[in-house]
């Protein structure tokens, strides 16, 4: 008696299922997992005779099941409470928060230091260096990185470079759980003591506004009971007028674009994401020229800087060499600032710049 109950429980579960799935709209991405979705393979003869058509049909049908997600946080519940499994996907959870776990690699940041010397000889302005600490700086009881040897080997830049710490003005909550950046809304202090060293004028008035749910890169490596982020952002008439140019795609951005929260990366609304080359001008001031050297981190508080500059031109060496630059129609000479500024994820994987 009791196996027929069940037998009747899963010919009901899986007639729904399948009822789901065909009547449901079929989703392009998955937020949660950062890819694109398998769509419905093209039935002919030649892929159903090498089997090709199969294969694509059992992959879509994964994707497109119906209450994927609810399956993946059983399956993190699951893990987490009745595995006992912490680490997946080189990703830990604790506290409510997913880090992420590598080791120091001092060939990296040998290469990083060298890369910013080199970059710094081509120019002659006040030149500033900020180092973003990782989010597993503030947490205790996990792997962290060498923090005492990167320090030590940031004390190789060329002595013109003056460093501005940034650490004290930071905590765990200005990051997000499932991501591995900080939080725009949460900058003020930052941008303030940066601001500060560069003896430009600090700027206050803002509008926060919100978008939910965001779920980060941290979060797509390790199926997890951690609930989703939302993206708080700050923005004023400054900010909202400046106008962006991206050279890649030949046309203007906004700094904040809502409409690229439904990218498979959500920080994207922030400066239009991965992007090699960008320029924006503020109207509000007339004069003052920055260039920026940035990675994904820098989207995100160089609008607060961009308040106090005719034109900042934003660089990063992820996606073009800066002797590729020189090719491109960008002016960047007689800047009265040069700010590099890169998080400790990347000065430990510098590898990635050009």
């Amino acid at each position: 008696m009791k196996n027929n109950i069940v037998t009747k429980i899963l010919i009901i579960y899986t007639v729904l299922i399948g009822m789901l799935g065909i009547l449901l709209k079929d989703n392009e991405i998955s937020k949660t997992e950062r890819r694109k979705l398998k769509q419905a393979p093209v039935l002919n003869y030649e892929k159903v005779v090498d089997g090709s058509y199969f294969t694509d049909l059992d992959d879509y049908t994964l994707d497109q099941m119906p209450a994927r997600d609810v399956f993946r946080k059983i399956k993190g519940i699951t893990s987490k409470y009745l595995l006992n499994v912490k680490e997946e996907n080189g990703v830990y959870e604790k506290d409510g928060y997913l880090f992420e776990i590598t080791k120091t690699s001092e060939n990296s940041l040998d290469y990083f230091i060298n890369k910013i010397n080199e970059i710094n000889k081509n120019f002659k302005a006040n030149t500033y260096f900020v180092k973003i600490p990782d989010k597993e700086y503030y947490e205790d009881n996990i792997i962290k990185k060498d923090y005492n040897l990167i320090d030590d080997k940031l004390k190789n830049l060329d002595s013109n470079i003056k460093q501005i710490s940034i650490s004290e003005e930071l905590s765990l909550k200005d990051y997000y759980k499932t991501d591995i950046h900080w939080i725009n809304s949460n900058l003020e202090k930052v941008t303030n003591k940066i601001k500060s060293v560069m003896g430009l004028e600090e700027n206050s008035s803002y509008t926060e506004k919100m978008l939910y749910p965001f779920y980060g890169a941290l979060y797509s490596r390790k199926v997890s009971s951690v609930k989703a982020d939302k993206i708080t952002y700050l923005t004023n008439e400054t900010i909202e007028n400046m106008r962006v140019y991206n050279y890649e795609k030949d046309k203007e951005e906004k700094v904040y674009n809502e409409d690229y929260f439904h990218n498979i990366d959500s920080y994207d609304i922030f400066l239009a994401g991965a992007t090699p080359v960008l320029k924006i001008t503020n109207n509000k001031v007339a004069d003052k020229k920055l260039i920026v050297f940035r990675d994904s981190y820098g989207s995100s508080i160089i609008p607060f800087l961009a308040e106090n500059y005719h034109e900042v031109i934003v660089l990063d060496l992820r996606y073009v060499k800066f002797a590729n630059l020189q090719n491109l129609d960008i002016d960047l000479t007689n800047p009265d600032d040069i700010l590099f500024i890169y998080s400790v994820n990347i000065i430990n994987n510098s590898f990635s710049l050009k």
